[in-house]
């Protein structure tokens, strides 16, 4: 059981790299692996739990052919992967997408944050997490730090005419006055569970072809 990561748009300017995150499971060693994330539907603002294969997670319009495979030790397997298969995962999902949705509030969901949510209910004690707004308490208290990102006004215009996915109405008057929005990237979230387990191994791959449409 592991994190997955892709780089699918250009964050450089965030000084960030990896766009989205899901979770990747292999049943038997020869058999295949399996993923799960979050997707939104292109032009849309709802979004839906997709398990794919790993070939095809990464067979999307991608910035930078890299993977990420974050590891975790096997205890923390153990208790991540009981978790995004349990009826909680699917509970902590919301439909209303948000590409910016903020950290902690329970308006909107982006796929990154679907993830951060069902890894708090894994990681919190038994009992403690049982909606999304007890996960976002729970990752406050636990020192998840929030990715943030600047939009300037053009931008912020051009979002609001022209992409539904992306909506600002969660986040603070403080963030938009100054233009700079606290979201979950799938850098933030492995950094989190980096902190929360000292096992975690990391591995870049590099992409030999840019993936091929089907």
């Amino acid at each position: 059981f592991a994190l997955v990561a892709r780089a699918g748009g250009d964050l450089s300017e965030f000084g960030l790299h990896h766009s989205h995150v899901g979770v990747a499971w292999r049943d038997h060693p020869r058999g295949r692996w399996t993923t799960l994330h979050l997707l939104n539907r292109c032009g849309t603002d709802q979004s839906e739990l997709i398990e794919q294969s790993l070939e095809d997670f990464y067979n999307v319009e991608l910035h930078d052919y890299e993977a990420l495979i974050a590891a975790p030790s096997f205890p923390m397997q153990i208790r991540l992967q009981k978790a995004f298969f349990s009826p909680m995962a699917r509970t902590l999902h919301d439909r209303e997408y948000n590409l910016i949705a903020h950290p902690f509030s329970t308006k909107y969901q982006s796929s990154n944050q679907w993830v951060l949510e069902v890894i708090a209910f894994a990681l919190a004690p038994v009992g403690y997490v049982g909606s999304r707004l007890s996960a976002q308490d729970w990752l406050k208290e636990n020192g998840f730090v929030p990715s943030t990102i600047s939009i300037g006004s053009g931008k912020r215009a051009g979002a609001r005419l022209f992409s539904p996915h992306v909506r600002f109405s969660d986040h603070t008057d403080e963030e938009w006055e100054a233009q700079r929005y606290a979201v979950v990237s799938g850098d933030s979230v492995i950094a989190f569970v980096r902190t929360r387990d000292k096992g975690l191994t990391e591995a870049r791959l590099r992409l030999e072809s840019a993936p091929v449409d089907k």
